[in-house]
């Protein structure tokens, strides 16, 4: 995944990130996960783990 891709799956990331280069090594990193990752339903937001 490239930034552009991260950018367009995640909209809440700020355009000013774009052409950092911590963003492109966090796409280049974690991609693949975020390719597949799913946001959490409502009833998963109010769980306590502990």
């Amino acid at each position: 995944m490239n930034v552009d891709e991260l950018c367009a799956r995640f909209p809440e990331i700020s355009p000013e990130l774009r052409n950092e280069p911590a963003l492109s090594e966090f796409a280049a990193t974690f991609g693949d996960l975020l390719a597949v990752a799913h946001k959490p339903s409502n009833c998963s937001t109010g769980h306590d783990p502990g």
